[in-house]
């Protein structure tokens, strides 16, 4: 990780900061390593599957599947109740996991292939990114979320995509993903 001076037109005038926060005065640099692209979307993926509404419908699969368990097979595949609602509830669940995995690696990868440098900036309204492909200025209220895990942050819009995988290094402190939490849009700051 190295650090430069930013560029001087890349973001506008700062409101102050709270006195806990020290701005950084440089850009910070990442270079990709291999593997990035994988454990970015085993990030998401663990950070999009544990959710309350990912475990609520495993819980209720699961009882559902202990219930028609719990009666008999055969009464069941005669009277053609709805046993195949498990499998295929548990199969819908398998998908999901295997297409935000798959997108997310992918698009990663197209994003930042391994050996690329990602730099970051952060400021009192803004996020600023530089990448191989882009580069992008971002106010802190056009995030919906802000995830932390797996040693990545995932900053997510509003419409629900993913605009910005960063290692957890790229962030200057714990204080800064407080205050980045703190403006996030107000409807959404979870």
């Amino acid at each position: 990780m190295t650090q430069t001076p930013p560029p001087s037109s890349s973001t506008p005038a700062s409101a102050p900061l709270p006195a806990a926060l020290v701005m950084p005065s440089e850009m910070t640099h990442y270079v990709i390593p291999l593997g990035f692209a994988h454990r970015s979307a085993v990030a998401l993926l663990r950070a999009s599957l544990f959710t309350r509404s990912f475990t609520v419908a495993f819980i209720v699969l699961f009882a559902l599947y202990l219930v028609l368990m719990g009666l008999d097979a055969a009464d069941i595949v005669e009277s053609g109740s709805l046993s195949w609602i498990v499998p295929v509830g548990f199969g819908f669940i398998f998908v999901l996991a295997v297409v935000i995995y798959v997108a997310q690696r992918r698009s990663t990868t197209a994003l930042l292939p391994t050996g690329s440098t990602l730099s970051a900036r952060f400021d009192a309204e803004t996020f600023w990114e530089q990448t191989p492909i882009a580069e992008q200025i971002v106010r802190y209220d056009a995030f919906e979320k802000l995830i932390e895990q797996g040693g990545f942050v995932f900053l997510k819009t509003r419409r629900g995509g993913i605009a910005s995988v960063l290692p957890r290094e790229l962030v200057p402190s714990d204080a800064w993903l407080d205050y980045i939490r703190s403006q996030l849009a107000p409807a959404s700051r979870r």
